[in-house]
Protein backbone atom coordinates (compact mmCIF):
# COMPACT_ATOMS: atom_id res chain seq x y z
CA UNK A 1 0.00 0.00 0.00
CA UNK A 2 1.57 3.30 -0.94
CA UNK A 3 0.50 6.10 1.46
CA UNK A 4 1.54 10.13 0.76
CA UNK A 5 3.84 11.46 3.61
CA UNK A 6 7.11 12.02 4.22
CA UNK A 7 9.74 14.41 2.36
CA UNK A 8 7.84 16.70 0.07
CA UNK A 9 4.40 14.95 0.15
CA UNK A 10 5.92 11.72 -1.66
CA UNK A 11 4.57 8.66 -0.98
CA UNK A 12 5.55 5.69 1.10
CA UNK A 13 5.23 2.10 1.36
CA UNK A 14 3.09 0.56 4.01
CA UNK A 15 4.43 -2.03 6.40
CA UNK A 16 4.36 -5.12 3.76
CA UNK A 17 6.69 -3.61 1.96
CA UNK A 18 9.46 -2.83 5.21
CA UNK A 19 11.81 -5.56 3.29
CA UNK A 20 12.33 -3.15 0.34
CA UNK A 21 13.81 -0.63 2.94
CA UNK A 22 15.74 -3.61 4.68
CA UNK A 23 16.85 -4.30 1.23
CA UNK A 24 18.32 -1.03 0.60
CA UNK A 25 20.00 -0.61 3.59
CA UNK A 26 22.39 -3.75 2.89
CA UNK A 27 26.46 -2.78 2.28
CA UNK A 28 27.02 -2.62 -1.56
CA UNK A 29 28.99 -5.11 -2.98
CA UNK A 30 32.06 -4.03 -4.98
CA UNK A 31 35.21 -4.44 -5.79
CA UNK A 32 37.93 -1.98 -5.57
CA UNK A 33 40.92 -1.71 -8.94
CA UNK A 34 42.42 0.36 -11.52
CA UNK A 35 42.09 3.09 -9.23
CA UNK A 36 44.20 4.93 -11.71
CA UNK A 37 41.76 4.84 -14.69
CA UNK A 38 39.56 6.99 -12.73
CA UNK A 39 41.24 11.08 -13.01
CA UNK A 40 38.08 13.35 -13.51
CA UNK A 41 35.38 14.62 -11.61
CA UNK A 42 32.94 11.86 -12.69
CA UNK A 43 32.21 9.03 -10.45
CA UNK A 44 33.01 5.89 -12.57
CA UNK A 45 30.63 3.68 -11.04
CA UNK A 46 30.94 -0.67 -11.83
CA UNK A 47 27.81 -2.61 -12.49
CA UNK A 48 28.89 -6.30 -11.97
CA UNK A 49 27.68 -7.94 -8.85
CA UNK A 50 24.45 -9.22 -9.95
CA UNK A 51 24.82 -13.09 -11.29
CA UNK A 52 25.09 -14.19 -14.39
CA UNK A 53 21.52 -16.37 -14.56
CA UNK A 54 19.69 -13.46 -12.71
CA UNK A 55 17.00 -12.38 -15.06
CA UNK A 56 17.29 -8.45 -13.75
CA UNK A 57 21.07 -8.18 -14.83
CA UNK A 58 21.84 -5.06 -17.36
CA UNK A 59 23.49 -6.52 -20.53
CA UNK A 60 26.99 -5.57 -19.85
CA UNK A 61 30.25 -6.25 -21.60
CA UNK A 62 32.96 -9.01 -20.26
CA UNK A 63 34.94 -6.21 -18.81
CA UNK A 64 36.56 -6.52 -15.34
CA UNK A 65 34.85 -4.63 -12.32
CA UNK A 66 36.09 -1.03 -12.24
CA UNK A 67 36.59 1.20 -8.90
CA UNK A 68 35.01 4.08 -8.19
CA UNK A 69 36.92 7.53 -7.35
CA UNK A 70 34.81 10.38 -6.35
CA UNK A 71 36.77 13.38 -5.95
CA UNK A 72 35.28 16.54 -5.17
CA UNK A 73 35.22 19.81 -7.18
CA UNK A 74 33.96 23.12 -6.95
CA UNK A 75 32.33 24.83 -10.04
CA UNK A 76 35.21 26.11 -12.41
CA UNK A 77 32.78 28.34 -14.64
CA UNK A 78 30.03 30.15 -14.06
CA UNK A 79 28.77 27.76 -16.83
CA UNK A 80 29.23 25.22 -14.21
CA UNK A 81 27.53 27.08 -11.58
CA UNK A 82 24.51 27.43 -13.56
CA UNK A 83 24.04 23.52 -14.71
CA UNK A 84 24.63 22.84 -10.82
CA UNK A 85 21.72 25.15 -9.83
CA UNK A 86 19.38 24.25 -12.71
CA UNK A 87 19.98 20.65 -11.68
CA UNK A 88 19.20 21.68 -7.86
CA UNK A 89 16.20 24.40 -8.97
CA UNK A 90 14.86 21.57 -11.30
CA UNK A 91 15.17 17.97 -9.69
CA UNK A 92 17.20 16.95 -12.74
CA UNK A 93 19.86 14.32 -12.29
CA UNK A 94 22.33 13.36 -14.74
CA UNK A 95 24.16 10.28 -15.25
CA UNK A 96 26.24 8.47 -18.21
CA UNK A 97 26.73 5.05 -19.08
CA UNK A 98 30.18 3.98 -20.78
CA UNK A 99 28.93 0.73 -22.15
CA UNK A 100 32.50 -0.60 -23.29
CA UNK A 101 33.93 0.09 -19.80
CA UNK A 102 31.07 -1.04 -17.57
CA UNK A 103 31.55 2.39 -15.99
CA UNK A 104 28.36 5.01 -15.12
CA UNK A 105 28.87 8.48 -13.91
CA UNK A 106 26.14 10.18 -11.22
CA UNK A 107 25.60 13.66 -10.59
CA UNK A 108 24.99 15.06 -6.93
CA UNK A 109 21.68 15.44 -8.26
CA UNK A 110 20.85 11.89 -9.20
CA UNK A 111 22.47 9.93 -6.07
CA UNK A 112 19.76 12.36 -4.04
CA UNK A 113 16.94 11.47 -6.71
CA UNK A 114 17.74 8.02 -5.91
CA UNK A 115 18.03 8.40 -2.17
CA UNK A 116 21.74 7.22 -2.45
CA UNK A 117 24.82 8.67 -0.28
CA UNK A 118 26.60 11.09 -2.61
CA UNK A 119 29.87 9.13 -3.84
CA UNK A 120 28.86 5.89 -2.30
CA UNK A 121 29.43 3.30 -4.61
CA UNK A 122 26.74 1.95 -6.97
CA UNK A 123 26.67 -1.35 -8.08
CA UNK A 124 23.95 -3.72 -10.31
CA UNK A 125 22.27 -4.93 -7.15
CA UNK A 126 22.25 -1.36 -5.32
CA UNK A 127 20.96 0.26 -8.45
CA UNK A 128 18.21 -2.66 -8.87
CA UNK A 129 17.36 -1.89 -5.03
CA UNK A 130 16.30 1.50 -5.44
CA UNK A 131 13.95 0.65 -7.67
CA UNK A 132 10.08 -0.07 -6.71
CA UNK A 133 10.02 -4.00 -6.91
CA UNK A 134 6.95 -3.63 -9.10
CA UNK A 135 9.02 -1.67 -11.63
CA UNK A 136 12.30 -3.39 -11.88
CA UNK A 137 11.19 -6.21 -14.40
CA UNK A 138 10.11 -3.39 -16.72
CA UNK A 139 13.23 -1.12 -16.47
CA UNK A 140 15.44 -3.96 -17.19
CA UNK A 141 13.18 -5.21 -20.21
CA UNK A 142 13.23 -0.99 -21.20
CA UNK A 143 17.01 -1.05 -21.60
CA UNK A 144 17.57 -4.46 -23.25
CA UNK A 145 15.57 -2.99 -26.08
CA UNK A 146 17.14 0.37 -26.29
CA UNK A 147 20.69 -1.08 -26.55
CA UNK A 148 18.88 -3.87 -29.28
CA UNK A 149 17.92 0.12 -31.09
CA UNK A 150 14.29 -1.01 -30.30
CA UNK A 151 12.90 1.78 -29.18
CA UNK A 152 14.20 5.37 -27.60
CA UNK A 153 14.83 5.77 -24.00
CA UNK A 154 12.47 7.33 -22.10
CA UNK A 155 10.48 5.63 -19.38
CA UNK A 156 9.44 6.02 -15.90
CA UNK A 157 9.33 4.24 -13.12
CA UNK A 158 9.45 4.26 -8.95
CA UNK A 159 12.67 4.67 -6.22
CA UNK A 160 12.33 3.99 -2.94
CA UNK A 161 14.14 5.78 -0.37
CA UNK A 162 16.22 4.25 3.07
CA UNK A 163 13.27 5.93 4.80
CA UNK A 164 10.54 4.53 2.43
CA UNK A 165 9.47 7.19 0.17
CA UNK A 166 8.63 6.70 -2.75
CA UNK A 167 9.39 9.00 -5.46
CA UNK A 168 8.71 8.98 -9.63
CA UNK A 169 11.53 9.29 -12.13
CA UNK A 170 11.03 10.12 -15.54
CA UNK A 171 14.32 9.19 -17.60
CA UNK A 172 15.21 10.39 -21.16
CA UNK A 173 18.87 8.93 -22.59
CA UNK A 174 20.48 8.73 -25.71
CA UNK A 175 22.52 5.99 -27.23
CA UNK A 176 25.60 6.97 -28.66
CA UNK A 177 26.76 4.08 -31.44
CA UNK A 178 30.74 3.31 -32.59
CA UNK A 179 31.52 3.06 -35.89
CA UNK A 180 30.02 -1.08 -36.28
CA UNK A 181 26.99 0.30 -34.87
CA UNK A 182 27.18 -1.16 -31.74
CA UNK A 183 25.72 0.70 -28.52
CA UNK A 184 28.62 2.85 -26.80
CA UNK A 185 27.39 5.09 -24.55
CA UNK A 186 23.99 5.92 -23.09
CA UNK A 187 23.87 9.64 -21.52
CA UNK A 188 20.99 10.85 -19.95
CA UNK A 189 18.84 12.79 -17.66
CA UNK A 190 16.41 11.40 -14.74
CA UNK A 191 13.30 14.25 -13.57
CA UNK A 192 11.79 14.20 -10.06
CA UNK A 193 8.01 13.13 -11.55
CA UNK A 194 6.51 13.11 -7.58
CA UNK A 195 4.89 15.75 -6.71
CA UNK A 196 2.98 15.84 -10.59
CA UNK A 197 2.00 11.86 -9.97
CA UNK A 198 0.95 12.91 -6.71
CA UNK A 199 -1.40 15.48 -7.92
CA UNK A 200 -2.42 13.33 -10.57
CA UNK A 201 -3.54 10.27 -8.48
CA UNK A 202 -5.19 13.07 -6.52
CA UNK A 203 -7.01 13.59 -8.95
CA UNK A 204 -8.09 10.15 -9.86
CA UNK A 205 -9.06 9.51 -6.53
CA UNK A 206 -10.99 12.42 -6.47
CA UNK A 207 -12.71 11.35 -10.20
CA UNK A 208 -12.92 7.77 -8.95
CA UNK A 209 -15.40 9.11 -5.75
CA UNK A 210 -17.41 11.28 -8.33
CA UNK A 211 -18.23 8.97 -10.55
CA UNK A 212 -19.05 5.93 -7.72
CA UNK A 213 -21.19 8.63 -6.28
CA UNK A 214 -22.74 9.46 -9.66
CA UNK A 215 -23.09 5.42 -10.09
CA UNK A 216 -24.86 5.06 -6.40
CA UNK A 217 -27.39 8.26 -6.62
CA UNK A 218 -28.23 7.28 -10.21
CA UNK A 219 -27.31 10.73 -11.61
CA UNK A 220 -27.02 12.19 -14.88
CA UNK A 221 -24.81 14.98 -15.80
CA UNK A 222 -25.08 18.18 -18.07
CA UNK A 223 -23.10 21.20 -19.17
CA UNK A 224 -24.05 23.84 -20.55
CA UNK A 225 -22.36 26.59 -23.06
CA UNK A 226 -24.56 29.65 -22.59
CA UNK A 227 -22.68 31.26 -25.33
CA UNK A 228 -23.69 28.42 -27.63
CA UNK A 229 -26.86 27.23 -26.42
CA UNK A 230 -25.49 23.64 -26.38
CA UNK A 231 -25.63 21.53 -23.71
CA UNK A 232 -23.45 18.24 -23.42
CA UNK A 233 -25.51 15.19 -21.24
CA UNK A 234 -23.59 12.43 -19.94
CA UNK A 235 -25.10 8.90 -21.27
CA UNK A 236 -26.83 8.33 -18.05
CA UNK A 237 -29.18 11.65 -18.30
CA UNK A 238 -29.85 10.48 -22.01
CA UNK A 239 -30.84 6.82 -21.12
CA UNK A 240 -32.86 8.25 -17.87
CA UNK A 241 -35.52 9.44 -20.47
CA UNK A 242 -35.40 6.40 -22.08
CA UNK A 243 -33.16 7.94 -24.99
CA UNK A 244 -29.83 6.17 -26.47
CA UNK A 245 -26.30 7.37 -25.93
CA UNK A 246 -26.26 10.43 -29.05
CA UNK A 247 -29.97 10.32 -29.52
CA UNK A 248 -31.08 13.32 -27.90
CA UNK A 249 -30.98 16.75 -29.63
CA UNK A 250 -27.53 19.30 -27.68
CA UNK A 251 -29.14 22.62 -27.57
CA UNK A 252 -30.78 23.89 -24.42
CA UNK A 253 -34.22 24.67 -26.74
CA UNK A 254 -34.47 21.56 -27.27
CA UNK A 255 -34.29 20.68 -23.73
CA UNK A 256 -36.90 23.53 -23.04
CA UNK A 257 -39.28 21.84 -25.09
CA UNK A 258 -38.71 18.78 -22.85
CA UNK A 259 -39.98 20.58 -19.51
CA UNK A 260 -43.79 20.25 -18.88
CA UNK A 261 -45.91 22.73 -19.32
CA UNK A 262 -47.18 23.00 -15.81
CA UNK A 263 -43.72 23.16 -14.52
CA UNK A 264 -42.09 25.39 -17.46
CA UNK A 265 -43.06 28.73 -15.56
CA UNK A 266 -41.21 27.80 -12.47
CA UNK A 267 -38.44 26.29 -13.51
CA UNK A 268 -37.65 28.88 -16.01
CA UNK A 269 -37.42 31.69 -13.46
CA UNK A 270 -35.53 29.77 -11.29
CA UNK A 271 -33.30 29.35 -13.56
CA UNK A 272 -32.95 33.01 -14.54
CA UNK A 273 -32.64 33.82 -11.32
CA UNK A 274 -28.96 31.69 -11.71
CA UNK A 275 -28.01 33.59 -14.63
CA UNK A 276 -28.74 36.87 -13.23
CA UNK A 277 -27.03 36.01 -10.17
CA UNK A 278 -29.55 36.69 -7.57
CA UNK A 279 -29.16 33.08 -6.46
CA UNK A 280 -25.82 30.86 -6.21
CA UNK A 281 -27.13 27.57 -6.98
CA UNK A 282 -30.71 26.12 -9.05
CA UNK A 283 -32.49 23.34 -7.49
CA UNK A 284 -35.45 22.63 -9.33
CA UNK A 285 -38.41 19.59 -9.27
CA UNK A 286 -40.05 19.18 -12.54
CA UNK A 287 -41.26 16.36 -15.61
CA UNK A 288 -39.36 16.05 -18.68
CA UNK A 289 -40.99 14.17 -21.61
CA UNK A 290 -39.15 10.86 -21.77
CA UNK A 291 -39.17 9.22 -24.63
CA UNK A 292 -42.00 6.92 -24.54
CA UNK A 293 -44.31 9.92 -23.93
CA UNK A 294 -44.28 9.45 -20.22
CA UNK A 295 -43.62 12.30 -18.16
CA UNK A 296 -41.11 11.10 -15.44
CA UNK A 297 -40.25 13.65 -12.38
CA UNK A 298 -36.82 14.50 -11.99
CA UNK A 299 -34.65 16.74 -9.84
CA UNK A 300 -32.26 19.34 -10.90
CA UNK A 301 -29.39 20.92 -9.75
CA UNK A 302 -26.98 23.76 -11.10
CA UNK A 303 -25.20 26.10 -10.80
CA UNK A 304 -23.07 28.58 -13.09
CA UNK A 305 -19.29 28.10 -13.39
CA UNK A 306 -17.87 30.32 -15.57
CA UNK A 307 -18.17 34.29 -16.54
CA UNK A 308 -16.30 36.70 -19.19
CA UNK A 309 -14.86 39.32 -18.55
CA UNK A 310 -18.35 41.35 -18.07
CA UNK A 311 -19.24 39.03 -15.59
CA UNK A 312 -21.99 37.77 -17.97
CA UNK A 313 -22.91 33.78 -17.38
CA UNK A 314 -20.90 31.81 -20.21
CA UNK A 315 -20.81 28.50 -18.40
CA UNK A 316 -23.31 25.98 -16.13
CA UNK A 317 -22.94 22.60 -15.12
CA UNK A 318 -25.12 20.05 -12.85
CA UNK A 319 -26.97 17.10 -12.38
CA UNK A 320 -30.26 15.93 -13.09
CA UNK A 321 -31.80 12.30 -10.48
CA UNK A 322 -34.85 10.87 -11.13
CA UNK A 323 -36.96 11.11 -8.39
CA UNK A 324 -40.59 9.28 -9.74
CA UNK A 325 -40.53 7.14 -7.06
CA UNK A 326 -39.89 10.16 -4.21
CA UNK A 327 -42.94 11.96 -5.90
CA UNK A 328 -45.05 9.27 -5.84
CA UNK A 329 -44.46 8.20 -2.36
CA UNK A 330 -45.02 11.94 -1.37
CA UNK A 331 -48.28 11.98 -3.70
CA UNK A 332 -49.36 8.60 -1.54
CA UNK A 333 -48.30 10.71 2.05
CA UNK A 334 -50.23 13.88 0.93
CA UNK A 335 -53.45 11.27 0.15
CA UNK A 336 -52.88 9.44 3.57
CA UNK A 337 -53.26 12.61 5.19
CA UNK A 338 -55.40 13.98 3.39
CA UNK A 339 -57.68 10.64 4.03
CA UNK A 340 -56.87 10.80 7.86
CA UNK A 341 -58.20 14.44 7.91
CA UNK A 342 -61.34 13.39 6.71
CA UNK A 343 -61.91 10.47 8.59
CA UNK A 344 -61.18 12.78 11.77
CA UNK A 345 -64.34 15.04 10.39
CA UNK A 346 -66.35 11.86 9.70
CA UNK A 347 -65.43 10.93 13.40
CA UNK A 348 -66.59 13.90 14.40
CA UNK A 349 -69.63 13.89 12.28
CA UNK A 350 -70.81 10.51 13.63
CA UNK A 351 -69.94 11.69 17.26
CA UNK A 352 -72.19 14.38 16.70
CA UNK A 353 -74.85 12.25 14.81
CA UNK A 354 -75.03 9.53 17.40
CA UNK A 355 -75.27 11.86 20.32
CA UNK A 356 -78.14 13.90 18.89
CA UNK A 357 -80.02 10.59 17.64
CA UNK A 358 -79.66 9.04 21.22
CA UNK A 359 -80.90 12.21 22.96
CA UNK A 360 -84.11 11.89 20.38
CA UNK A 361 -85.31 8.50 22.17
CA UNK A 362 -83.05 8.13 25.52
CA UNK A 363 -85.67 7.62 28.07
CA UNK A 364 -83.55 9.45 30.63
CA UNK A 365 -79.76 10.46 31.32
CA UNK A 366 -78.27 6.76 32.03
CA UNK A 367 -80.17 5.30 29.31
CA UNK A 368 -78.76 8.22 27.44
CA UNK A 369 -75.25 7.30 28.62
CA UNK A 370 -75.71 3.61 27.77
CA UNK A 371 -77.29 3.66 24.44
CA UNK A 372 -74.20 6.71 23.56
CA UNK A 373 -71.46 4.08 25.14
CA UNK A 374 -72.77 1.16 22.89
CA UNK A 375 -73.08 2.96 19.93
CA UNK A 376 -69.20 4.54 20.22
CA UNK A 377 -68.26 1.19 21.20
CA UNK A 378 -69.49 -0.37 17.86
CA UNK A 379 -67.77 2.44 15.94
CA UNK A 380 -64.77 1.70 17.89
CA UNK A 381 -65.27 -2.00 16.54
CA UNK A 382 -65.69 -0.82 13.15
CA UNK A 383 -61.91 1.46 13.38
CA UNK A 384 -60.36 -1.86 14.63
CA UNK A 385 -61.99 -3.85 11.22
CA UNK A 386 -61.22 -1.54 8.60
CA UNK A 387 -57.52 -1.07 10.56
CA UNK A 388 -57.04 -5.30 10.00
CA UNK A 389 -55.93 -5.79 6.42
CA UNK A 390 -54.75 -9.30 7.17
CA UNK A 391 -57.75 -11.62 7.81
CA UNK A 392 -60.89 -11.91 5.48
CA UNK A 393 -64.29 -10.42 7.10
CA UNK A 394 -68.01 -11.81 6.60
CA UNK A 395 -69.99 -8.53 4.83
CA UNK A 396 -73.53 -8.81 6.92
CA UNK A 397 -70.87 -8.37 10.57
CA UNK A 398 -69.22 -5.54 8.68
CA UNK A 399 -71.96 -3.99 7.35
CA UNK A 400 -74.17 -4.81 10.57
CA UNK A 401 -70.89 -3.00 12.63
CA UNK A 402 -71.52 0.22 10.41
CA UNK A 403 -75.14 0.61 10.17
CA UNK A 404 -76.64 -0.67 13.45
CA UNK A 405 -75.92 2.00 15.87
CA UNK A 406 -78.52 3.81 13.74
CA UNK A 407 -81.36 1.29 14.37
CA UNK A 408 -83.90 3.13 16.66
CA UNK A 409 -85.52 0.79 19.36
CA UNK A 410 -89.26 -0.41 17.23
CA UNK A 411 -88.48 1.75 14.33
CA UNK A 412 -86.38 -0.29 11.59
CA UNK A 413 -84.18 2.32 9.93
CA UNK A 414 -81.49 -0.36 8.07
CA UNK A 415 -81.79 -3.52 5.90
CA UNK A 416 -79.06 -6.00 5.16
CA UNK A 417 -80.07 -8.83 2.15
CA UNK A 418 -78.05 -11.33 0.73
CA UNK A 419 -76.20 -14.46 1.16
CA UNK A 420 -73.56 -15.56 3.53
CA UNK A 421 -70.55 -14.27 2.28
CA UNK A 422 -66.81 -13.82 3.83
CA UNK A 423 -64.70 -11.54 1.82
CA UNK A 424 -60.79 -11.41 1.26
CA UNK A 425 -58.61 -8.82 3.63
CA UNK A 426 -58.12 -6.63 0.35
CA UNK A 427 -61.99 -6.23 -0.74
CA UNK A 428 -63.01 -6.43 3.39
CA UNK A 429 -61.28 -2.95 3.50
CA UNK A 430 -62.35 -1.41 0.32
CA UNK A 431 -65.91 -2.28 1.07
CA UNK A 432 -65.70 -1.26 4.71
CA UNK A 433 -64.23 2.28 3.23
CA UNK A 434 -67.39 2.40 0.79
CA UNK A 435 -69.97 1.77 3.84
CA UNK A 436 -68.60 4.00 6.08
CA UNK A 437 -68.39 7.21 3.59
CA UNK A 438 -71.97 6.54 2.51
CA UNK A 439 -73.03 6.00 6.03
CA UNK A 440 -71.13 9.22 6.63
CA UNK A 441 -73.49 10.89 3.86
CA UNK A 442 -76.68 9.33 4.56
CA UNK A 443 -75.94 10.92 8.35
CA UNK A 444 -74.88 14.17 7.31
CA UNK A 445 -76.89 15.28 4.16
CA UNK A 446 -78.91 11.57 3.33
CA UNK A 447 -81.85 9.39 4.59
CA UNK A 448 -80.18 9.05 8.24
CA UNK A 449 -80.19 12.30 8.49
CA UNK A 450 -84.01 12.50 9.73
CA UNK A 451 -85.94 10.13 11.42
CA UNK A 452 -88.03 8.64 9.21
CA UNK A 453 -84.98 7.61 6.70
CA UNK A 454 -84.19 4.29 5.38
CA UNK A 455 -81.07 2.75 3.95
CA UNK A 456 -81.17 -0.59 2.65
CA UNK A 457 -78.28 -2.87 1.26
CA UNK A 458 -78.63 -5.83 -0.81
CA UNK A 459 -76.03 -7.83 -2.38
CA UNK A 460 -75.48 -11.51 -4.33
CA UNK A 461 -73.34 -13.49 -6.31
CA UNK A 462 -73.04 -14.12 -9.76
CA UNK A 463 -71.57 -17.01 -10.88
CA UNK A 464 -69.35 -16.23 -14.23
CA UNK A 465 -66.96 -18.65 -16.22
CA UNK A 466 -63.82 -15.57 -15.53
CA UNK A 467 -64.47 -15.46 -11.76
CA UNK A 468 -67.50 -14.72 -9.47
CA UNK A 469 -68.87 -11.02 -9.38
CA UNK A 470 -70.43 -9.03 -6.30
CA UNK A 471 -73.49 -7.48 -7.61
CA UNK A 472 -74.20 -4.74 -4.34
CA UNK A 473 -77.06 -2.15 -3.83
CA UNK A 474 -77.16 0.46 -1.51
CA UNK A 475 -80.67 2.16 -1.26
CA UNK A 476 -81.75 5.49 0.00
CA UNK A 477 -85.42 6.43 1.43
CA UNK A 478 -87.42 8.67 3.46
CA UNK A 479 -84.78 11.54 3.42
CA UNK A 480 -84.10 14.99 1.68
CA UNK A 481 -84.68 14.92 -1.71
CA UNK A 482 -80.99 14.60 -3.56
CA UNK A 483 -79.36 15.70 -6.59
CA UNK A 484 -75.55 15.50 -7.94
CA UNK A 485 -73.15 17.25 -6.21
CA UNK A 486 -71.80 20.46 -7.76
CA UNK A 487 -68.31 19.19 -7.65
CA UNK A 488 -66.76 15.85 -6.58
CA UNK A 489 -65.57 15.01 -2.78
CA UNK A 490 -63.21 13.72 -1.17
CA UNK A 491 -65.56 10.72 -0.04
CA UNK A 492 -66.52 9.99 -3.66
CA UNK A 493 -62.76 10.29 -4.85
CA UNK A 494 -62.24 7.74 -1.68
CA UNK A 495 -64.77 5.37 -2.57
CA UNK A 496 -63.56 5.61 -6.88
CA UNK A 497 -59.73 4.77 -5.13
CA UNK A 498 -60.72 1.82 -3.06
CA UNK A 499 -62.85 0.03 -5.27
CA UNK A 500 -62.58 1.03 -8.58
CA UNK A 501 -58.49 1.37 -8.61
CA UNK A 502 -57.60 -0.90 -6.36
CA UNK A 503 -60.26 -3.95 -6.78
CA UNK A 504 -61.59 -3.35 -10.98
CA UNK A 505 -65.02 -2.58 -9.46
CA UNK A 506 -67.68 -0.59 -11.72
CA UNK A 507 -69.81 2.05 -9.59
CA UNK A 508 -72.58 3.49 -10.55
CA UNK A 509 -74.29 6.09 -8.91
CA UNK A 510 -78.14 7.15 -9.42
CA UNK A 511 -79.51 10.32 -7.29
CA UNK A 512 -83.39 9.42 -7.74
CA UNK A 513 -85.34 12.71 -5.94
CA UNK A 514 -86.74 9.42 -3.23
CA UNK A 515 -82.84 8.98 -2.29
CA UNK A 516 -79.05 8.04 -2.80
CA UNK A 517 -78.28 4.68 -4.85
CA UNK A 518 -75.25 2.97 -5.56
CA UNK A 519 -74.68 -0.04 -7.59
CA UNK A 520 -71.16 -1.98 -7.13
CA UNK A 521 -70.35 -4.81 -9.10
CA UNK A 522 -66.41 -6.06 -8.48
CA UNK A 523 -64.66 -9.23 -8.99
CA UNK A 524 -64.80 -11.55 -5.70
CA UNK A 525 -61.03 -13.11 -6.33
CA UNK A 526 -60.53 -15.29 -3.19
CA UNK A 527 -64.04 -14.86 -1.37
CA UNK A 528 -66.26 -18.34 0.53
CA UNK A 529 -69.86 -18.51 0.58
Amino acid sequence: MVRVGGDRGAPHLGSRDSAIVQRRRRPSIFAVSNLDQAQSASAAVGLESAPAHSPLRLPMPNVSPVNLYFPTQEPSSPDDTRMLLAQQVGDVGIWEWDISTGRVWWSDQNYRLFGVDVGEPVTHDVFVSCLHPDDVTSIIADTRKVLDGALPYETEFRVVHPDGAVRWILARAKVEHDAHGLPRRIVGVNFDLTERRVRELSQCEMQERLCLAVETEDLGLWDWNITTGEVWSSERLQTMLGYEPGEMRSHIQSWEKLIHPDDKGEVLRGLAASLEGRATAWSQDCRLRAKDGSWPWVAIHGRVREHDGNGAPVRAVGTIANVTDRKSREAQREVLVGELNHRLKNTFAIVQALANLTARFAESVPDYQQRFSQRLATVARMQNLRMDRNHGTDLRQLLRSELEVYDDAGVKRVELEGPDLVLPARVSVSIALMAHELTTNAIKHGSLSVPEGRVSVTWSIERTTGSDRLQLAWTEAGGPCVGPPKRKGFGSMLIQRALTDETGGDIRVEYDPEGLRLLLSMPLQGATG
